[in-house]
């Protein structure tokens, strides 16, 4: 019964996987962000609440590939905390996964009309 409730748990964001990888890419783009930073304003901006673990299993998967890169932040009280920027690998990943989404833009608009 476990497992079942595991996988369903995992497919709920399913759909969102590949979009949800644009969306955290497209916020670094703009400003390093904290993992939190990132969950806030996902929710804030687009009203879908995600996980903080979905984010940080994310960040450091794309830090393994390096399109992002990260490092602790001291300079404010209290704890240190991991800021994540995008490489110029990443913005070049980004760029080529956004015009690829621009060609079958109408194909997803036709689709959710």
């Amino acid at each position: 019964m476990i497992k079942l409730i595991d996988r369903v748990k995992r497919r709920q964001y399913w759909p969102l996987k590949g979009i949800l990888l644009l969306v955290v890419l497209k916020l670094l783009r703009s400003q390093p962000m904290y993992g939190k930073q990132i969950v806030d304003t996902i929710e804030k901006k687009y009203n879908v609440k995600i996980p903080k673990s979905v984010i940080y299993f994310l960040l450091r998967r794309l830090e393994k590939r390096d399109i992002v890169a990260s490092e602790w932040d001291t300079s404010k009280s209290g704890p240190a905390r991991r800021v994540y920027v995008l490489t110029e690998f990443g913005v070049e990943f980004l760029e080529d996964k956004l015009s690829k989404i621009k060609k079958i833009l109408p194909v997803l608009e036709d689709l959710v009309s």
